[in-house]
């Protein structure tokens, strides 16, 4: 509703309004025609005719939207703007009935993957929900696209735009439907390519590259090729094939640089397949003409890990247990490796990495510990990339989490994960007593959140759909707080815990779930 203003500046610096144009602006919307150099007209998308009754009931409607809707909205966006391929993707939509009487509205939200240039892959189905809100109600609703909806569509680096609208079911007093609208976009970034490097290193020295990527995708990658340059520190190229790299797996190697230039040279490399073409990544490394003095720590020095970073996006994936809600758990299943960044508080060459898992909430038997140790990793620029091993036939249960480090100069420093760490069971895993070769059948009763179970007698019998939420936080800590209950010595092995755990359902001698009930009255349940 802007108006167009021509001003004449006089020359004593006076300005006189020379015209005015009150139909100038918002007239028309327009927009690049997608996978064309073209304009589009899109105005009857967004407005009515200019100067219509419909337009100005609409605009008065609009002017008062905040004194006079009935129902407040907020959207709840991701945290972050930009989220690794294979993240879930929550939109939560706040609102609040400001009235003194129900209101019904729709809420409906469209997504799309686009390419980063902005063209269209793949329109989502779109997800809606009736709501009914009772007089001064607050409520949100949760809106989630899961990766399966988009993996099968991911090339390089894409995004992921979204509309939310509300529609209210009553008119306002001038007889237009009540609406709310608003957009924002995700991007997915492709997997992450990690090095480690020395970063200072001398004239004429070889020292390695390790690399490393895992593949988040719900597919394998195929004919995987890794190049590195750098003019400073390789006389040519390195070109690996690597293969195939199956879903969920890690991939890993190594190449070995020398100090061809004195100065801080760039180490460029780069991983492509047949579905990906955009993962890079580089590093610094300065050479030196003479000898690099590796820096070792006095006896009154203290060294400290600054910050651990457990990747928790990135080892939930891996480990299949990214659909649990609480994003901010580690959740891992045992038979499998985890990552973890380490941060120190000063530059080491190499450490030893130990991670002390303890069980919690002991009962009967001897409080159970399990430590893990990576000797002689290698550090750069005081960060400490690596991963361990958690064996297929640990215990299940919450676990007590601490990393400690120490030098060859004996130097320790320990860091503690307040809210520790949950470990599973995993059917993907070979060694463990859960192994499901099927992939149908992992996809049907591990990771399926509803499905049937049978109710009658032998000869007459039904299936009765049931929603199992598996994913569920308050699911997982009832799961937790029945585990708990079992002796530590029996939580390695999985028919010990179903056994222990058909006899903790039990309410009356056990303090468990289930309540029997014969008395007749059944006023607040079933019998």
């Amino acid at each position: 509703n802007a108006d167009i203003k021509e001003w004449v500046v006089k020359k004593n610096s006076d300005m006189e309004l020379s015209s005015l144009k009150t139909r100038g602006v918002g007239s028309a919307v327009v927009t690049k025609q997608v996978g064309f150099n073209r304009v589009l007209d899109i105005t009857d998308q967004y407005k009515f005719e200019e100067g219509s009754v419909a337009g100005n009931a609409a605009l008065r409607s609009q002017e008062s939207i905040h004194q006079n809707h009935p129902v407040s909205f907020e959207v709840i966006k991701p945290s972050k703007d930009e989220l690794p391929a294979g993240a879930k993707v929550r939109i939560g939509i706040k609102m609040h009935n400001k009235t003194d009487v129900p209101q019904k509205l729709s809420l409906r939200v469209r997504a799309t993957l686009c390419s980063y240039t902005g063209r269209k892959l793949k329109a989502l189905p779109m997800m809606s929900k009736p709501v009914q809100l009772s007089k001064g109600a607050d409520r949100e609703v949760d809106f989630t696209v899961t990766p399966a909806q988009y993996l099968n569509e991911f090339k390089d680096k894409v995004v992921l735009t979204f509309n939310v609208s509300a529609q209210m079911a009553s008119k306002d007093e001038h007889g237009i439907t009540m609406t709310f609208s608003d957009s924002f976009a995700v991007s997915l970034s492709p997997p992450e390519l990690r090095l480690s490097v020395m970063s200072e290193i001398s004239l004429d020295k070889r020292t390695a590259v390790h690399f490393e990527m895992n593949n988040p995708l719900r597919t394998t990658l195929t004919n995987v090729e890794f190049t590195a340059e750098s003019d400073g520190l390789l006389k040519e190229s390195v070109e690996l094939e690597l293969g195939n790299l199956g879903s969920a797996e890690r991939l890993t190697g190594s190449f070995v640089i020398r100090g061809l230039e004195v100065g801080e040279q760039e180490l460029d490399v780069a991983l492509s397949c047949d579905q990906l073409t955009g993962i890079r990544a580089s590093a610094t490394v300065n050479v030196v003409s003479g000898a690099v003095a590796m820096p070792v720590l006095a006896e009154t020095d203290e060294l400290s890990i600054n910050e651990v970073d457990f990747k928790v996006y990135e080892n939930r994936i891996m480990h299949h247990t990214d659909e649990y809600d609480d994003e901010e758990q580690l959740i891992l299943r045992r038979g499998q490796n985890f990552s973890v960044e380490i941060a120190l508080s000063q530059p080491v060459k190499k450490v030893d990495v130990a991670f002390r898992f303890t069980l919690r909430k002991r009962i009967g038997g001897k409080r159970h510990t399990l430590t893990l140790i990576n000797n002689n990793v290698p550090v750069s620029d005081s960060h400490v990339q690596t991963s361990v091993d958690l064996p297929a036939n640990m215990h299940v249960g919450r676990y007590s989490f601490l990393v400690g480090v120490r030098t060859p100069s004996q130097h320790m420093a320990f860091f503690d994960k307040d809210d520790g760490c949950t470990v599973l069971f995993n059917p993907w895993c070979k060694e463990d007593d859960v192994y499901m070769e099927d992939q149908r059948g992992l996809k049907e009763y591990v990771m399926n959140e509803s499905g049937g179970i049978w109710v009658g007698s032998h000869r007459r019998n039904r299936p009765m759909r049931w929603d199992f939420g598996q994913f569920d936080m308050i699911s997982l800590e009832t799961a937790l707080f029945l585990i708990e209950k079992i002796p530590n010595r029996f939580r390695d092995q999985a028919a010990l815990v179903i056994r222990h755990l058909s006899s903790a359902l039990n309410s009356e001698d056990n303090n468990g779930v289930l309540e029997g009930n014969w008395s007749g009255d059944y006023a607040d349940g079933r019998r």
